[in-house]
């Protein structure tokens, strides 16, 4: 997978998390608990990744998905 794609999956997960039950659904504390370490999966990956991208697009988005 490449950075640019490890990145955009990041922000995807961080916002579904952020923004989980605004819908007004339950919030189960299995599916949180799932989505949180998801995250932080993610994010230790692309961090310790060590890797910054070889365009301006991809420094942004790994910037912006840590």
């Amino acid at each position: 997978m490449s950075l640019l794609e490890e990145a955009l999956l990041l922000q995807r997960a961080a916002h579904d998390l952020m923004y989980l039950g605004m819908d007004g659904s339950p919030i189960y504390s299995d599916d949180l608990s799932r989505r949180n370490s998801e995250v932080y999966r993610l994010t230790t990956t692309l961090y310790n990744s060590g890797t910054w991208g070889t365009t301006v697009e991809e420094q942004a988005n790994v910037c912006l998905a840590l």
